[in-house]
């Protein structure tokens, strides 16, 4: 083989192994194209199917809470008391909680938290905060011995009831709020003289609601058998309600002088109170009309009273009406409960 030849198969032959990586390279590049090309796919896929104003969102309150330091225990409570303006309550108390994990003795929290919870009716975990405010010396004693007053008279604890408004007012002796709320809760007990001196004593302080005042007066002095204030009293609040008698509930007022006069003997002013009792509120007051069937029976009308009577069974049919007086008194009363008619 001459010199040339041989040259010729080496050069052929190097040929080959050029062409070789030639296509190793094309084939790698190929690769890498489509796993670019596939990561673009990917990136602008997860850019078209995202809601961007969910992640935007998401970056704003990252970065403020990266740019806004902690808040301390005064800036939760702070934030509280107007989540708790604005009846957020359940944002309330969270960052009212949190005031107190950072100031376990930050009174005013205990304070305004316990009016939360009173809110949401949770009156037990009210008065343990409200206790808490005085334990820690809140400012007020008397305005923090009063809302804790009001869960323990929701829940019919009315002993603790009145010692708590006995405390507020011995902070505070002539806010007429405490004696009508004290006084209330002695009727509740069977207190009927401590309540009327109480009833009376914040109507002379102001109290703004005279209406309720003063039928509550009428009532105990119903219980004590003083007939004559009891028909002043319930005369004075019919008085102050007669201009709104439906919003005020003034047709009791009207049940219950209408008792009275039963009692009394005087049955036509007995029918006559009964008879504006329902005139004012037939449909949720329907023992006025089986009250005034008893006053036509004892006047001796029986055809009347038949007829009360009647009307009561037809308006209420399947229901039975149990009337008795009222906590041993003179204040006739009862239940419409549903009766089986098979």
């Amino acid at each position: 083989m001459s010199q040339d030849e041989f040259n010729m198969d080496e050069i052929d032959f190097n040929r080959k192994r050029g062409k070789g990586k030639r296509s190793t390279r094309r084939l790698s590049l190929f690769v890498i194209e489509g796993l670019i090309v596939l990561a673009i796919v990917i990136i602008a896929g997860r850019w078209l199917f995202t809601d961007n104003s969910e992640v935007s969102h998401l970056q704003a309150t990252i970065d403020a809470q990266n740019a806004q330091p902690a808040l301390n225990a005064q800036q939760l409570f702070e934030r509280g008391v107007q989540e708790a303006d604005e009846e957020r309550y359940q944002d309330a108390l969270r960052s009212l909680s949190l005031a107190l994990e950072l100031d376990s003795d930050h009174a005013d929290a205990y304070f305004e938290r316990g009016e939360v919870y009173q809110e949401l009716e949770q009156y037990n975990n009210a008065v343990e905060d409200f206790d808490a405010a005085i334990r820690h010396d809140y400012s007020d004693p008397a305005t923090a011995y009063y809302p804790m007053c009001l869960p323990h008279y929701s829940l019919d604890l009315f002993r603790y009831a009145l010692n708590e408004f006995t405390s507020a007012i011995e902070f505070d002796d002539e806010n007429p709020e405490y004696y009508y709320w004290r006084g209330l809760t002695r009727t509740q007990i069977g207190e009927s003289q401590q309540a009327i001196d109480d009833l009376l004593y914040a109507v002379d302080l102001g109290y703004e609601d005279l209406s309720y005042a003063y039928f509550f007066l009428a009532n105990e002095y119903n219980h004590i058998e003083d007939y004559d204030n009891a028909l002043y009293y319930y005369g004075k609040s019919i008085t102050k309600s007669e201009d709104d008698c439906e919003a005020s509930d003034c047709w009791i007022d009207y049940n219950n002088r209408g008792a009275v006069y039963y009692q009394l003997g005087d049955y036509e002013a007995a029918i006559k109170d009964y008879t504006r009792a329902i005139q004012v509120h037939p449909d949720e007051y329907p023992l006025a009309l089986s009250n005034r069937g008893d006053a036509y029976n004892a006047k001796g009308d029986y055809n009347l009273a038949l007829s009360d009577w009647n009307t009561m069974i037809q308006l209420y049919a399947g229901k039975i009406v149990t009337r008795s007086f009222v906590a041993n008194s003179k204040v006739l009363g009862g239940e419409i409960d549903d009766y089986d008619t098979q």
